[in-house]
């Protein structure tokens, strides 16, 4: 039988469902526009206060290589936490926290980015103005049976480098644009 995405976490949870106080200076809070597809776009990303990061963690903290997905505008975008990358998940987001014993976080990251996952998330999707994602939905997630961790590992491996030379490569054209 395969396995729902709760089968493979964890903790699936949602933040508080109100916007937080951002402030000019803190951590980060990543919204929906800051999920790309497998990476976090932190450029003008608002910011909260030690105090409003502490209220806001205060059912899980996010930490390394924990998954953070777009619950709506857009459906289904999802990124691995990094290194070293203190946030604070916002509204409309969902905090997955893979067990690492049954799948790597990246190979999830990857697999619920590929065109299957993403097609079953939309099918989930409802609402009358924007398309979102229910909590009970995200958590029976069907996922496909799972290779073994040794391939997870690689798998996420090859795809990752494929990514760290998109990145270097579009940092490059930037550079070269200015």
């Amino acid at each position: 039988m395969s396995p729902t995405l709760a089968d493979v976490s964890e903790l699936i949870i949602d933040p508080k469902h109100n916007t937080p106080k951002f402030t000019k200076d803190g951590f980060p809070c990543i919204r929906t526009p800051n999920i790309g597809r497998g990476f976090f776009i932190l450029e003008n990303v608002k910011r909260v206060s030690e105090e409003t990061y502490r209220a806001w963690i205060d059912r899980a903290e996010p930490r390394e290589n924990d998954l953070v997905l777009a619950r709506e505008a857009p459906v289904g975008n999802v990124a691995v936490i990094p290194r070293n990358l203190t946030l604070c998940i916002g509204q409309r987001t969902v905090l997955v926290r893979p067990i690492p014993e049954k799948v790597n976080p990246r190979y999830l990251c990857y697999l619920l980015l590929g065109d299957e996952m993403q097609a079953a998330m939309h099918s989930y999707s409802g609402g009358a103005t924007v398309a979102h994602l229910n909590m009970s939905d995200i958590r029976k997630l069907p996922l496909p049976e799972l290779p073994k961790m040794e391939v997870q590992q690689e798998i996420a491996s090859i795809l990752s480098a494929y990514d760290d030379l998109i990145e270097n490569n579009t940092r490059r054209i930037r550079i070269l644009e200015e």
